[in-house]
């Protein structure tokens, strides 16, 4: 027989059937998404990793990035670009 969810149920006659089911846990997103994220920072070189830690973590300027990572901030804007493209691309493999 089909019973509604809105169906009291228990003995205090207030709890419903539909409380007793389960519910999205945003948990799981985000706990996937992080474990994504350290597959994708374990492909990288040591250097490729501080680049990024530099310019997102630390949310430093290409400039001071390059400064101190020893290299010219070109280096770094064409760094930047090649590992994000490859992040990407990763990404999108690992995520099928």
């Amino acid at each position: 027989n089909a019973v509604s969810l809105d169906s009291a149920v228990g003995e205090d006659g207030e709890s419903t059937l539909e409380s007793f089911l389960g519910r999205e846990d945003k948990g799981f997103e985000q706990m996937e998404r992080s474990q994504l994220l350290n597959w994708l920072l374990e492909k990288l070189a040591p250097q490729e990793r501080e680049l990024l830690e530099l310019r997102y973590v630390h949310q430093l300027g290409q400039r001071e990035t390059a400064g101190r990572l020893g290299v010219s901030q070109m280096q770094v804007s064409r760094l930047e670009r090649r590992i994000l493209g490859r992040l990407q691309t990763l990404a999108t493999a690992g995520s099928v």
